[in-house]
């Protein structure tokens, strides 16, 4: 085949697939059809050593063997048996996002979300996110209730379930993690986001400095004591007095005020 058939050849593969998976005919072109669930697991599969997992669905599809075994709890361990034989006509899986999409409210959503397994919480969760539309909420779907770096089951939550796809009436072997519940239910459904507000800067503590008392109510100074000391008098002299002894004769002295 020339490079132009080839790139014919490509473009009629990508168009074509982009024509089925187009939200507005995935009403018309496909339906679903109910299951029994105890011939589905969906598993958190360990790729890069352990360390990331992917959504793994695995389907029993005759009862010759086995295809997977189950053991343990919190998480639940996946053993899967069909990768011990060939499981032609006895398991069917699905690995990718041509096997497996999301259908809510009888719309497939598989050119809006992508499947993912994440570790969070202490677990690992299979959510749906967003491929394009960043304003839409990641979805939710199920979790393992543990985390493993093998391959653990994963435990739908409550309103959803997996439903095969048909096309005009026949099934196919896509499978849908389905919920009858709308995409924009589950939207107006979901919290409204608070404005933060914007902390206040806060204030230095004033230190309290000491108050002058008013010009006014300061004590006045007081006059200054009156002198009580009267003023020094010169006292007269004095005279000497002549104490008479015994037998001596006084003389009196006599004095005369002018």
């Amino acid at each position: 085949m020339n490079l132009r058939l080839k790139a014919v050849a490509l473009a009629t593969l990508v168009f074509g697939s982009m024509s089925v998976s187009l939200p507005g005919q995935s009403s018309t072109l496909f339906s679903k059809a109910e299951i029994d669930p105890s011939r589905f697991v969906a598993v958190a599969s360990p790729y890069a050593n352990g360390a990331r997992h992917q959504l793994l669905i695995l389907e029993q599809v005759a009862n010759t063997r086995a295809c997977w075994s189950e053991s343990g709890s919190y998480p639940t361990r996946i053993d899967p048996l069909l990768l011990q034989y060939d499981f032609t006509n006895i398991c069917g899986r699905s690995t990718d996002s041509n096997g497996y999409s999301i259908r809510m409210a009888d719309r497939d959503l598989g050119v809006q979300y992508s499947l993912r397994v994440v570790e969070r919480g202490g677990e690992l969760r299979l959510v749906g996110v967003p491929l394009f539309n960043r304003t839409l909420p990641e979805l939710e779907i199920g979790r393992t209730y543990g985390v493993t770096n093998g391959f653990a089951k994963i435990f739908l939550n409550s309103g959803w379930r997996m439903t095969r796809r048909t096309y005009n009436g026949q099934a196919v072997g896509h499978v849908y993690l389905t919920n009858d519940r709308s995409l924009e239910s589950v939207v107006a459904a979901l919290p409204k986001p608070t404005t933060p507000t914007t902390p206040t800067t806060p204030t230095r503590p004033v230190t309290p400095r000491p108050t002058q008392p008013p010009t006014s109510s300061r004590p006045q100074p007081l006059p200054p004591p009156p002198n009580v000391n009267p003023a020094p008098v010169n006292p007269a002299p004095s005279r000497p007095v002549f104490r008479p002894g015994a037998g001596d004769y006084v003389v009196p002295t006599i004095i005369i005020e002018q």
